[in-house]
């Protein structure tokens, strides 16, 4: 197919008509300005068409991952309150119960007898303090500043007693028990875990009564005579014995036979080591015998954490030196404290 630009030039070549030539030219630059004209539209309508599909396309996923980034400030947002929350609840169970240190406990000791407060706590007008039982045997004659004393309360110092709790001082030998510190001294005495003495001489191990067993069964296995409860037994009497360890087998409990040559006779009792909460010990039986004779001693074992060789006191079996024949005495422990 001939251009027109083509055939327009073959006219001229021919000698056609000048004014037919330029007629012809001009409807060709027409022609063809209008087929450019057409084909830029073509071009732009296409490239419109297709940026709006890419600014379609491109603004979804905008919108997907603007949803997304809210989402995620939102839980970021939902954490951070959480936590501000959970701070403001240790803030206020530390404003509800502060750790206090007292460098100095003794401040909460009676500048008198020493002991523990306890409720009532007087003052004087001086603002010196005593105990209620220092108070009757001063005679109400404060000795810091001679004013009279045990008739105002110091409140503010028993609401610091009922306020403190304090961990028991047998806490290293098993008491886990808290109390408050005008009830430290009352706990104390009926604590179950005061530390024991081992009765073996010239062993320093201490601990509790439980622990203490352990401990000679495994260092003295040899040096202690072994029972149980309502069972007579023999204890072997020797010159110059001074005492004799027994291991009960069942709850795990040490007793001592203390034993002594006097001018009298010989002496027998039994100890029981264990808390001073024991108030009263186990029941036991002692007898001697020479031939159908025998003296026979009932009473009840002393309790005491820190056992030392004694003369013994109190209640105590007394054998006459030649009657001790057999060279052993019989012992029976009775179960359980009486």
């Amino acid at each position: 197919m001939t251009s027109p630009l083509l055939m327009t030039m073959m006219l001229i070549a021919k000698g056609q008509d000048q004014d037919q030539v330029q007629a012809k030219v001009i409807v060709t630059v027409v022609v063809l300005c209008l087929g450019i004209v057409m084909l830029f539209f073509l071009l732009n309508y296409s490239n419109v068409v297709v940026s709006d599909e890419i600014m379609s396309y491109d603004g979804n996923n905008y919108l997907e991952v603007e949803e997304e980034d809210q989402e995620y400030e939102d839980e970021q947002e939902e954490e951070m309150e959480e936590q501000i929350g959970d701070e403001d609840d240790d803030q206020e169970e530390c404003s509800s119960s502060l750790p206090v240190i007292l460098t100095n406990p003794d401040v909460l000791d009676c500048p008198i007898c020493f002991v523990a407060l306890t409720a009532p706590v007087f003052q004087c007008n001086n603002g010196h303090i005593a105990c209620s039982n220092c108070c009757c045997k001063i005679r109400n004659v404060c000795p810091s500043c001679s004013l009279s004393i045990g008739s105002n309360r110091c409140r503010a110092i028993e609401n610091v007693l009922e306020s403190i709790e304090i961990s028991c001082k047998n806490i290293k030998y098993g008491c886990k028990k808290t109390t408050s510190y005008n009830k430290k001294h009352e706990h104390e005495l009926m604590c179950i875990h005061e530390p024991c003495s081992c009765p073996h001489l010239g062993c320093d191990f201490v601990a509790s009564s439980k622990q203490l067993y352990m401990h000679s069964y495994r260092a003295h296995t040899y040096s202690a005579i072994s029972f149980s409860y309502d069972s007579t037994f023999s204890v072997p009497v020797t010159n110059g014995m001074e005492y004799a360890v027994l291991r009960e087998s069942t709850d795990k409990t040490l007793f001592v036979l203390n034993y002594a040559v006097q001018s009298i006779g010989n002496v027998a009792s039994i100890t029981c080591i264990s808390p001073s909460s024991v108030k009263k010990g186990f029941s036991y039986e002692l007898v001697a015998q020479k031939r159908d004779s025998k003296i026979k001693l009932e009473s009840f074992t002393e309790c005491m954490p820190r056992w030392s060789k004694y003369v013994p006191h109190g209640e105590f079996l007394l054998v006459p030196s030649d009657f001790l024949e057999s060279q052993f005495l019989l012992v029976r422990i009775q179960k359980g404290a009486q």
